[in-house]
């Protein structure tokens, strides 16, 4: 069992590779994790505006299968809750996200995420985004290179974001707090007919304590 707790200097969509505003954000999650299952729920808000789009509650579960030494697949399922007005409003639907990993060597892994939204309620606008990352990590450094594609396969929303993330990360307070500092930049690439995003470049520091 994990919670985590982070303050964004802006609000980030992580599955979708998209700034909400140039708002502080906070988020507190949870994770249970087993061998073969686990799950996890997490809650974001705007920290000025409560009726941002940076208020949702993300809940998914998973489990892990292992092809191997190197290639592990983590299929997801859960939900989104869009919290701007009320507790489950409009945009709240179900969602699936398949997760493939391949372990390049003890440090550096290559990943990719499918993320199929709006999968039940509003299967009419139902979406599909594919996330590719390169990440090294190391005892307490973390990099990543990260590629997110929407594609207009089902819907209208079209566009390409590409991200870097460094983090000093695990920098241990006690036996069971953690603490890490990193930055991230995006940059939107093309969005020929994407327009929901006010903000499609930034820059965000991100400062996080795990308890475990």
């Amino acid at each position: 069992m994990k919670l985590i707790a982070r303050v964004h200097s802006m609000g980030l969509f992580g599955f979708a590779g998209l700034i909400a505003n140039d708002n502080p954000s906070v988020d507190i999650s949870g994770v249970y994790d087993r061998p073969r299952w686990g799950c996890f729920l997490l809650k974001a808000v705007d920290v000025y505006d409560l009726q941002s789009p940076y208020d949702f509650t993300l809940g998914l579960f998973y489990t892990t299968l292992k092809l191997g030494e190197k290639v592990t697949i983590t299929p997801y399922a859960g939900f989104v809750l869009e919290q701007t007005h009320h507790f489950a409003g409009h945009g709240s639907d179900a969602m699936v996200v398949v997760n493939t990993t391949y372990k390049i060597d003890n440090h550096f892994s290559f990943e990719h995420t499918g993320r199929f939204s709006n999968v039940v309620v509003e299967n009419d606008l139902f979406d599909w985004l594919n996330r590719f990352r390169i990440a090294y990590s190391g005892e307490h450094v973390d990099v990543m290179l990260t590629c997110w594609h929407n594609n207009n396969v089902f819907d209208n929303n079209r566009y390409t974001t590409v991200g870097f993330n460094a983090a000093y990360s695990r920098i241990r307070l006690s036996k069971q707090v953690t603490i890490s500092t990193g930055i991230t930049g995006l940059l939107m690439m093309n969005a020929p007919n994407f327009d929901a995003a006010d903000k499609r470049n930034g820059l965000l520091l991100t400062i996080a304590t795990t308890v475990d």
